[in-house]
């Protein structure tokens, strides 16, 4: 697999910011942004958490930080990827897949751990010539996308219900990828968990919305391999769960 950081261009060159031996310069690098409001109370705080958490389990998921626009609003800005900012073409699930099994595992069990259920051909880029994987747009995660139904949503998962809805799952064959996936999720400590989910709660979560996010994460990290199992219907081609 090809590094993940070989994907992001520098637009335009600054000037030397210090005498420094380093050689350090200020530049511009293009983002995508996206602004929270009353609708989409959630936005920022799920991509924030979302974000941090792929990244501790190294899923390469674009760079991110939470900014301010002008009208005091939070925002999403994640580093565009690509050459030039070009769109990546339709990514192919089922080439990420036979290419990048372990990967194409660990997105599935990521996803099932925020309770993802948006993953599909649009928010995954991979092209077997144009860019390696990058998994982004995770808005509709954690607490959703519905104005005040966030914890609603946490507390209908958390009896331990699947969510495999996944464009990759239909095309995985083995249940192996998966176990050090689950032990990797499974390993993240408590404290980093809430201390992350406490960002988001910066960003617009209620105080009950931040402590029902973590709890969740941190109740269903351990049971990755088991709710992986019990989506028979979702990862239909897997006949190996021992």
């Amino acid at each position: 697999m090809q590094p993940d950081f070989g994907f992001f261009e520098v637009d335009v060159w600054g000037n030397y910011v210090g005498t420094g031996v380093s050689g350090a310069r200020g530049c511009t690098m293009g983002g995508v942004v996206k602004v929270g409001d009353i609708t989409q109370p959630y936005l920022v705080a799920n991509e924030l958490i979302s974000a941090r958490l792929a990244q501790l389990l190294a899923l390469p998921v674009p760079p991110g930080v939470v900014a301010q626009v002008d009208a005091g609003e939070y925002a999403y800005v994640s580093l565009r990827f690509g050459k030039k900012g070009a769109r990546p073409p339709p990514t192919i699930p089922k080439h990420l897949v036979s290419d990048n099994p372990h990967m194409a595992a660990g997105i599935i069990a990521f996803d099932c751990w925020i309770a993802n259920t948006d993953r599909h051909d649009g928010n995954l880029a991979y092209s077997r010539d144009y860019v390696g994987i990058q998994l982004f747009d995770h808005g509709h995660a954690l607490l959703g996308a519905e104005p005040g139904l966030g914890t609603e949503r946490l507390l209908r998962y958390a009896d331990h219900r699947p969510v495999v809805s996944s464009c990759l799952a239909p095309h995985v064959t083995m249940s192996q990828p998966f176990l050090p996936w689950a032990e990797r999720i499974g390993s993240v400590h408590d404290d980093i968990i809430r201390d992350l989910v406490a960002s988001g709660a910066a960003c617009g979560l209620t105080g009950d919305e931040a402590n029902e996010a973590a709890e969740f994460l941190i109740k269903r990290k351990s049971r990755i391999l088991d709710l992986l199992r019990s989506a028979k219907q979702d990862l239909p081609e897997i006949t190996d769960w021992t």
